[in-house]
């Protein structure tokens, strides 16, 4: 990384430690200055992966990533990794706009697990830079292949072919190993969740 870039993300760090504490406009629309063009790119990259998105204009789409902005300067916690910022703003924009046009999708791609439909978090690419999910692979719940295959589909935005090419398998039989991690980490949530409640 370059030793500007390093800079910048030391800077967008301290502004969004300085934001989460004043909740200061002119702080954020700083944030939102160095950030302009990473909503941009990913609403870019996001149009060009999901064609029902091409009839949301451009406006629309960029408005919401800037209230999946201030969701994301809400939740980066004190303590993360300034390397991992661009990550969190990220999955939050494609979680927000996601959800949002979710309706307009004709039909749901097989595989294509969103647990916020039921369960947050929205995005599965939002849930993997939580450090609940670093526990669910540091416990052993999901084996390291099977995190780099769910980085693979859901944080790298790879289809199946991609993936099913990689591997030297079909689709079907990516979207089934899919399904059956998936399962066993809604699972874990589940129980998880019971045994919280009962403390």
């Amino acid at each position: 990384m370059a030793k500007k870039s390093k800079k910048f993300l030391v800077d967008l760090k301290g502004l969004i430690l300085k934001y989460q504490q004043t909740n200061d406009r002119e702080v954020f629309s700083k944030i939102l200055i160095g950030v302009d063009g990473l909503i941009i790119n990913t609403i870019i990259k996001l149009k060009r992966q999901r064609k029902y998105l091409r009839r949301v204009e451009n406006q629309e789409l960029y408005q919401v990533g800037v209230v999946a902005l201030y969701s994301a300067l809400a939740k980066i916690p004190e303590t993360e990794v300034t390397e991992k910022i661009p990550a969190w703003i990220v999955a939050y924009i494609k979680s927000h706009v996601l959800s949002t046009f979710y309706y307009m999708q004709k039909e749901i791609p097989i595989g294509e697990i969103k647990f916020g439909l039921v369960t947050p978090p929205v995005d599965y690419a939002l849930y993997m830079v939580k450090s609940d999910y670093q526990d669910i692979v540091s416990s052993g719940v999901i084996t390291e292949a099977e995190d780099r295959l769910l980085r693979d589909r859901f944080f790298n935005d790879r289809t199946l072919k991609e993936i099913a090419n990689d591997c030297g398998l079909t689709d079907s039989t990516i979207s089934e190993k899919i399904l059956r991690i998936t399962s066993k980490i809604q699972l874990f949530i589940k129980r998880a969740t019971i045994r919280r409640q009962a403390r």
